[in-house]
């Protein structure tokens, strides 16, 4: 078997399972502040801040484990060793406040995840490929989103004590990833050397095109952070007289979007394949621009679902892109450098998003936070636009 063969064999199973992980991050946890602590709304928005506190610390952490030598796919099985422990202590938490602290600690190490894996993508996969082979394991993670978001619903329909054992479950599926990404054919994140020679900040002067990506990556992410707590608050939200069950409202927020993510990855890899970098990103920002007016302007069943699976074709987007982009901008040999920047951007905006849409929901609705979110879109559009004759970005 080719090293791409295998590194897309292993790497496909431990995306399925961290399917499990990205439904827990993302809405599962937080519907479990909600229902099981009864969690006030200041302590629902730092949550859905806190989920992502870990991209904040990937500089560091990168810098910390590059030290060690290993190769990037041991260091990435730790990650997930890590993620995995401090997910089952969530699990045995009685008190919110030890809970938020366990979800917070384990999004540490989940979220820096993307630093390790860059430099196996970067070594692995030929420029022309590196969608098409990542889209199978793309796929798998939200066929597990699926299936892990049905039965948490399910689950704590019977008894919100069950809280503990999708937790648990979840624990167990973030071992998994550990153990498939062991096979994994890689090298050190920085070959001959124990880290970048230059701080990363430095990144953006020497490479204007990655700075003004960034920026604009960044607003579509904020605005994509925004709404994804306010999914769940939306049908939740009794003064619209909704107030869904838990299986309803995850077949809403996450399990529609995950079969449309299911059924988009691979039409979008092949984009990401063939196409410009600024073309099948103007194409997904119209994807999620029409999936939240349908969503959080509509108010029959019929168009949010179809808002729904409209996100879920720009969530498949956004995976690949995420994954991906830098791949197409900047050196490959500086990859896990410009990688751990970006992921730190990320958390920046991941962390701030939840905290805007909870502001705005203090004042309002929902609906609020999705009008603010096209704004950002619209913006951040227009910037990719004006790139286009960028050479460096096609």
């Amino acid at each position: 078997m080719t090293v791409a063969g295998r590194t897309c064999l292993f790497d496909s199973l431990r995306l399925c399972f961290q399917g499990a992980l990205d439904s827990v991050f993302l809405s599962v946890a937080l519907l479990i502040a909600l229902r099981f602590f009864h969690a006030p709304l200041a302590c629902r928005g730092l949550l859905s801040c806190l989920a992502w506190v870990g991209a904040l610390t990937t500089p560091f952490l990168v810098r910390l484990f590059a030290s060690t030598g290993l190769r990037a796919a041991r260091l990435a099985a730790l990650v997930f060793a890590l993620t995995a422990i401090f997910l089952a202590c969530a699990a045995l938490a009685r008190s919110l406040t030890f809970y938020v602290l366990n979800i917070a600690i384990a999004s540490v190490f989940f979220r820096s995840e993307g630093a390790f894996l860059s430099r196996i993508y970067g070594d692995n996969y030929s420029p022309d490929r590196r969608g098409s082979l990542m889209a199978p394991g793309l796929i798998l993670t939200a066929l597990m989103a699926i299936v892990f978001c049905r039965y948490s619903g399910s689950v704590l329909d019977r008894s919100l004590e069950n809280s503990r054992i999708v937790l648990l479950a979840a624990a167990g599926c973030a071992l998994l990833c550990a153990f498939a990404l062991l096979p994994i054919p890689s090298t050190p994140l920085w070959k001959g050397k124990k880290g970048p020679r230059e701080s990363y900040f430095a990144l953006f002067v020497r490479n204007p095109l990655f700075t003004k990506m960034s920026l604009y990556f960044t607003l579509v992410g904020f605005a994509y952070q925004m709404l994804i707590p306010m999914r769940v608050e939306h049908l939740a939200d009794c003064r619209r007289g909704w107030n869904w069950d838990n299986s309803s409202l995850m077949l809403l927020a996450w399990v529609i979007p995950s079969i449309a993510r299911v059924l988009c990855t691979q039409p979008i890899a092949l984009l990401f394949d063939r196409l410009s970098i600024i073309a099948t990103r103007l194409t997904v920002n119209a994807l999620f621009l029409a999936g939240i007016l349908l969503f959080f302007e509509s108010q029959s069943f019929p168009f949010l679902a179809a808002g729904s699976a409209l996100l879920g074709a720009a969530m498949a987007g956004s995976y690949v892109m995420h994954n991906l982009w830098l791949t197409k901008v900047v050196p490959l040999e500086d990859l896990p450098a410009y990688t751990a920047l970006y992921l730190l951007l990320t958390g920046i905006r991941s962390v701030l998003a939840p905290a805007v849409s909870y502001g705005l929901l203090a004042f309002g609705t929902a609906v609020s936070s999705g009008r603010v979110a096209v704004i950002l879109l619209v913006i951040a559009s227009w910037g990719f636009w004006s790139l286009r004759r960028d050479l460096a970005a096609r």
